[in-house]
């Protein structure tokens, strides 16, 4: 089993060290191509030596929608209140690298990735205020 502190030498010589990839998908159809893109994404870093945890946001039956306690808890200092998005903001402490795979619809991101952006992404996870 491979660390994230392994390193192996490129072709060049050079070294590369393993990365810990975080992959957010969020596509309601597993046969989509955006499904197509997060398997390739997910597969490709493996294939490099990279670890990889995947987040399917449909699949999960993750909710988008904050609620009023979450709100109401944002800038305190435990604005997690769900074990669910605990566990999603551990995966995002360790990431050393971020990969969001989803559609554009209506020019923007779907309504579960921009919840799970504004639930997770929250003070003392990604940025303090």
């Amino acid at each position: 089993m491979r660390r994230d502190s392994e390193v192996d030498s490129a072709a060049d010589g050079s070294a590369l060290r393993a990365t810990r990839y975080l992959v957010v998908f969020a596509h309601p159809d597993s046969e989509s191509f955006s499904a197509a893109l997060c398997r390739n994404a997910v597969d490709g870093l493996r294939e490099a030596g990279h670890h990889v945890d995947l987040i399917d946001l449909y699949a999960e039956g993750f909710d988008p929608r904050m609620s009023t306690a979450e709100r109401q808890a944002y800038e305190s200092p435990t604005p997690i209140l769900s074990a669910q998005i605990e566990r999603y903001a551990d995966l995002v402490r360790r990431a050393q690298g971020l990969v969001f795979v989803y559609p554009t619809w209506w020019w923007g991101l779907p309504a579960i990735m921009k919840g799970w952006l504004e639930r997770v992404l929250v003070p003392g996870v990604s940025f303090v205020l």
